[in-house]
């Protein structure tokens, strides 16, 4: 709750930007839970992350949910062996669908980001 108190402050825009900078640069250790969401600005990032910290709350023994597009796991996948990214032609695509790839194997995004 720091984090979205900060971003309802004054000074929000430059704590937004160091937010989304620090976020491309920082690799997450397996073990570590992760929350992520697709924004556009400020706002919807306060919005997004105040539904993010409900549904938190109200799904604290999950271990991993996707609400309206704000993705959660408790930890990192495991790896085992090869991965395989499949996206066909034809069939049952969505808007989106590369960022639950991008969130859970963040070595995907790299060549993205570069």
């Amino acid at each position: 709750n720091n984090l979205l108190a900060e971003l309802e402050t004054e000074g929000a825009e430059q704590r937004h930007s160091q937010l989304l900078e620090s976020s491309r640069e920082n690799s997450i250790p397996k073990k570590h839970a992760r929350l992520g969401f697709v924004t556009d600005s400020l706002e919807n990032t306060v919005e997004l992350l105040g539904q993010a910290i409900s549904t938190l709350e109200s799904k604290a023994d999950k271990t991993e949910w996707n609400v309206k597009g704000i993705v959660y796991r408790e930890k990192a996948l495991e790896t085992k062996g090869k991965v395989v990214a499949l996206f066909s032609g034809q069939g049952s695509q969505y808007m989106n669908m590369a960022k639950e790839l991008f969130f859970n194997f963040p070595a995907m995004a790299a060549p993205f980001s570069a």
